[in-house]
């Protein structure tokens, strides 16, 4: 299996005060994530700062307090990135799409990821593996 340490865990967020902060604690008790990114879009709600709250070194959050739209701030997502493989996963719920962050990496590092976070039974994950485009 895969090591999660090589997944970056991108979470897309707008508003989503009510529910990150449980999302985030049980994501980052789930396993050894390479990281946790969280790509703000401009929310007005305490989005930002309960993210800014969480005191984990694999947390980063970019906020720019625009609001560009989930299209844009996947692309900016996938340039921010660190990990091998690329976890994408709302903000409001447990469900994660798998994707290689490098496209001469074997598929076999996304299955072995997803197998990895389901094994930790706190994440659900649909199997939804693209490869990113070069």
């Amino acid at each position: 299996m895969a090591d999660p340490r090589h997944v970056s865990v991108v979470i897309p967020a707008f508003n989503e005060a009510e529910a990150i902060g449980r999302v985030l604690e049980r994501l980052l008790a789930a396993a050894s994530w390479h990281e946790v990114l969280v790509i703000d879009d401009g929310s007005t709600d305490a989005s930002v700062d309960i993210v800014r709250r969480c005191n984990d070194a694999r947390m980063r959050i970019v906020s720019d307090g625009r609001q560009l739209g989930l299209a844009a701030r996947l692309n900016q997502a996938i340039d921010a990135a660190r990990g091998r493989v690329l976890a994408r996963m709302d903000a409001d719920r447990f469900r994660m799409h798998l994707a290689p962050t490098d496209p001469s990496e074997p598929m076999r590092a996304a299955v072995d990821a997803m197998s990895s976070a389901a094994a930790a039974k706190h994440v659900s994950i649909e199997a939804d593996i693209t490869p990113l485009p070069d």
